[in-house]
């Protein structure tokens, strides 16, 4: 899901981060996961980036979403407010919140979801954490699938990959967030 608005001066952004670390388009694609062609439209604003290649990237470079799409680190300490979040993404059947703030290390999004919304399948270097507000959704991952209900949390190594789907009995809040890694993960089929 593209974020939704892209901050102006994302792509030059993006484009900046890679020259400064001396990649090329295809070292980053390999890096990240993401096609040459696909990188080079959002370098170009031609493309908006979905969440998942938003993580992609900053996880590659070390950061936190924060830290790629956010503003420079203002001080010590961050308090977002719910009104000065930032959209992530906004859908017919969700909307994201980036609720953390521009630290290494971690990103947290507020999902608010509808009966219909399911996340494309993801995975990417580092944990994740889900935490359940309100309503339920499934989790699918390493060939199982978990139902959380409201007080429900869990945690795992996002290199796995997993899919999260709104029940169909009304719409969810969920908490997510997403850290660099305590550990090297370790690849499918090891």
């Amino acid at each position: 899901m593209p974020i939704d608005p892209v901050p102006s001066d994302l792509p030059e952004r993006l484009r900046e981060l890679r020259r400064l670390r001396r990649q090329t388009l295809s070292e980053l694609s390999a890096a990240a996961g993401v096609s040459v062609a696909h990188l080079s439209r959002i370098e170009k604003g031609k493309r908006q980036p979905s969440l998942d290649v938003l993580l992609r990237v900053a996880s590659t470079y070390g950061m936190s979403l924060g830290q790629l799409i956010g503003p420079e680190r203002p001080s010590a300490h961050e308090v977002i407010r719910e009104h000065g979040a930032d959209s992530v993404s906004q859908g017919p059947h969700a909307a994201m919140r980036l609720i953390s703030g521009a630290f290494p290390g971690l990103t947290c999004v507020r999902y608010d979801v509808s009966a219909q919304w399911s996340s494309q399948t993801a995975h990417h270097v580092g944990e994740e954490w889900i935490f359940v507000l309100s309503g339920s959704v499934r989790v699918k991952i390493e060939g199982t699938t978990e139902t959380l209900v409201a007080g429900d949390a869990m945690h795992f190594d996002a290199w796995n990959p997993h899919r999260l789907t709104a029940e169909k009995d009304g719409a969810s809040l969920l908490l997510v967030s997403s850290g660099t890694p305590i550990h090297e993960p370790t690849p499918q089929g090891s």
